[in-house]
């Protein structure tokens, strides 16, 4: 639609009264996909809507809480996305793109509202077979394989900016984090090892330390703060102080993945042990322990205002398929220490698990909800397509 296309009088006339309050409810009332269609309709509208909503904290802040009530109250299909190459071991997702790790060595990136395939990306050094785990930050993807090998590539591109194995031959790497300019990597050995970008744009190490010496399953971090999960505790460090060690007195947990809010970090053991935790890693206290009819769980993904965790089954050859609870929280709730477990929202997703297909995984972004199994990947969407260019009304 041209800039010049006319438009009704009524609204050329409220334009004219300065009917400011009036005119940000009407397009408040609108969907994002329809707030940009609307500003192809003329200059005035295209400003006025910049000006009085993308622009605006207080309309932010309205179209956030509409947003948050259809996460809780709506109903939305869920929608086919796409069909990997191979069998899904991880996935992630942002407000542009859907990240699919596979159990071969490669990492899918899709297009978050299309679901094209953008790139593929190959991060394994060698010809071996091997899972890929990784983190997305707001410029690079940072994965790791079963070997070592550490791979991190610009995010809008799909250009590889450092591979190496860094942390030594036959020292298996679980825990990778993308930290602004830095990524941290945690190894089988206790090490930690902190990359930084330089003004070229090349990475380099800028530390290695080795005063932890328990296996390293999982990292986070969060507002300036490092967390490692290793098979007896969580340790909380201070990023700029990494060399100092971390903090005394480790939360007495086996996490098998994690997921830092600072202070808050929320907990799931996998196989390890049932129900979902949250612990302020300040205090060393116990915020809850939820307890889901005894289930287990193997993931966690946030969006910054929801945690979904997803149930993990074990199913050998010849099991019939079986019904996978995935679960979304609200974190204020969650970390509300005056609101009861029973009367936390929830809200659940039953999907089927089979053998061959393996274990199911569940990701969260602004507005949508992302779920793989086998090569399958699903979303429901709780808001517009449009929203998606115009990521910054939610942060």
């Amino acid at each position: 639609m041209s800039l010049q296309t006319s438009y009704p009088d009524i609204f050329k006339h409220l334009f004219a009264f300065n009917l400011d309050e009036f005119l940000q409810g009407v397009f408040l009332y609108l969907d994002p996909a329809s707030l940009k269609n609307c500003q192809c309709v003329s200059k005035e509208w295209k400003s006025y809507i910049e000006r009085r909503l993308w622009n605006s904290r207080v309309a932010r802040k309205k179209l956030k809480t509409r947003l948050n009530l259809l996460w809780k109250n709506g109903s939305f299909i869920i929608e086919q996305f796409a069909e990997s190459k191979g069998t899904l071991y991880c996935i992630a997702c942002d407000d542009k793109s859907v990240y699919c790790g596979t159990v071969d060595g490669f990492t899918e990136v899709y297009d978050v509202v299309s679901g094209n395939l953008k790139f593929e990306l190959c991060c394994k050094a060698d010809a071996s077979v091997g899972a890929v785990q990784f983190d997305v930050g707001e410029y690079d993807i940072a994965a790791l394989t079963e070997s070592g090998n550490i791979s991190i590539w610009d995010k809008e591109s799909g250009k590889l900016t450092y591979q190496a194995n860094h942390h030594g031959e036959n020292i298996s790497v679980f825990g990778i984090k993308v930290v602004n300019k830095f990524v941290v990597t945690g190894a089988g050995d206790g090490s930690i090892f902190l990359l930084e970008k330089d003004q070229r744009g090349e990475w380099e190490i800028k530390c290695k330390i080795y005063k932890n010496k328990e296996e390293i399953t999982h990292i986070d971090s969060d507002e300036g703060w490092l967390v490692t999960g290793t098979r007896s505790s969580i340790k909380t460090w201070n990023i700029a102080e990494l060399e100092q060690g971390p903090r005394p007195d480790p939360i007495a947990v086996h996490p098998w993945m994690l997921i830092l809010h600072f202070p808050f970090i929320f907990v799931v053991g996998g196989e390890l042990w049932e129900g979902f935790q949250v612990w302020n890693v300040m205090t060393g206290s116990k915020i809850r322990d939820i307890q889901l009819n005894s289930k287990k769980f193997h993931t966690l993904s946030s969006n910054g205002d929801f945690v979904v965790i997803s149930e993990i089954v074990e199913l050998w050859p010849g099991n019939e398929p079986v019904d996978i609870f995935i679960f979304v929280f609200d974190i204020k709730e969650l970390c509300d220490e005056k609101i009861p477990d029973v009367k936390l929202w929830r809200r659940v997703r039953i999907c089927e698990q089979s053998y061959a297909g393996g274990e199911v995984n569940a990701a969260i972004n602004k507005t949508s909800l992302v779920v793989s199994h086998g090569t399958s990947v699903n979303i429901q969407r709780f808001w517009g397509e449009g929203f998606n260019d115009n990521n910054a009304l939610l942060n």
